[in-house]
């Protein structure tokens, strides 16, 4: 027997996350991701591995207990024709310090899109800072954002609007100018109420004539501290509402993330004074080609690429190399990041 077969042999096998592993499982989570944090991560992304969590959660154990986790969550988008697509959005992929190193999270990950590549889903997205280790699985930055850092003395300025905190039954509204995105993702109202209720998340609403006009949410539990990382409807009343956040938590500086197509966002910062950055909006790896060009071939002029590998940056641009009207006016907004 060869040393790479004992090797294969000694792996410990990948089980379906059970509900009665739920609380070892976010202890883990929470010990490798938020160590000394004052909030579990299963508060900050309840979709994923909160108590309503929708997802695909797999484990791997040594000697009983779960050394390794990785989730995947399902994100439907629509697009203009009345088309979908599917993208896997996967995530709390962690593992035990002292079982690092042995490729648990490489086969979790690995396990988990090809679970999504057989179910028929086309692409899959993450966002993570670990250098290189997503590369060797498929993913390549892909999607336009462009980020504004703000001051709320200049944000007076702008436009000015009759801002809001946001009551619960408003949410359907908010879902009303979400889905006036050309490629919205899909949300329940379940979901939605979930999302807006996120633990030190904020948001405010912009009010014409009794009627929800805008929005803009601040934080996301430990996630977005200080930032503006969803923001809906008319882009010129997204500065008011952003100055009233600040000035109400006492911010001297925030930072605004948007997509790098939307020109009158853009203008709304701009016009103020703020310098944008360009960025990479997440990574992303096509897992079914042939469907994806299916879905999105006829919002394009031109043909796109015969194979997979450049197929995310054709369809969704990558930051600094594509022109932003030359892809999809796509984006995937902070609340729905995971």
């Amino acid at each position: 027997m060869t040393a790479e077969t004992e090797a294969l042999l000694s792996l410990q096998p990948i089980e379906e996350l059970q509900p009665g592993s739920f609380d070892e499982a976010r202890q883990l989570i929470d010990r490798c991701m938020r160590p000394e944090a004052d909030l579990s991560m299963s508060l900050d992304f309840p979709l994923l591995v909160g108590a309503e969590a929708r997802a695909r959660r797999l484990v791997v154990r040594s000697e009983g207990r779960i050394v390794a986790h990785a989730a995947g969550r399902l994100l439907r988008v629509a697009t203009p024709a009345r088309r979908s697509f599917a993208l896997f959005d996967i995530g709390a992929v962690c593992t035990d310090p002292a079982e690092r190193g042995r490729g648990h999270a490489r086969r979790l990950v690995t396990e988990l899109l090809q679970e999504a590549r057989l179910a028929g889903v086309e692409a899959a997205i993450l966002w993570a800072e670990v250098e290189g280790f997503y590369e060797k699985l498929g993913f390549a930055p892909a999607g336009l954002e462009t980020r504004f850092l703000i001051e709320p003395r200049r944000l007076g300025l702008g436009q000015e609007a009759d801002v809001w905190p946001l009551r619960q039954q408003e949410i359907p509204d908010l879902m009303r100018l979400r889905r006036q995105d050309a490629f919205p993702v899909r949300r329940s109202l379940d979901e939605a109420r979930i999302l807006f209720n996120i633990p030190r998340c904020e948001t405010r609403v912009a009010l014409e004539g009794g009627r929800v006009v805008a929005y803009a949410s601040l934080g996301k539990g430990l996630d977005f501290q200080g930032v503006i990382s969803e923001w809906g409807g008319v882009p010129e009343l997204v500065p008011a509402l952003a100055r009233d956040l600040m000035l109400e938590f006492g911010l001297e500086q925030a930072m605004v993330m948007g997509p790098t197509w939307d020109r009158r966002y853009l203008r709304a910062f701009s016009a103020l004074g703020f310098t944008p950055e360009h960025t990479d909006m997440a990574m992303m790896t096509v897992l079914n080609g042939r469907r994806l060009r299916q879905a999105l071939q006829p919002h394009f002029e031109q043909p796109l690429p015969a194979g997979d590998e450049d197929l995310a940056e054709a369809l969704f641009g990558r930051s600094g190399l594509t022109p932003p009207d030359r892809v999809l006016p796509f984006f995937v907004w902070g609340l729905d990041s995971v």
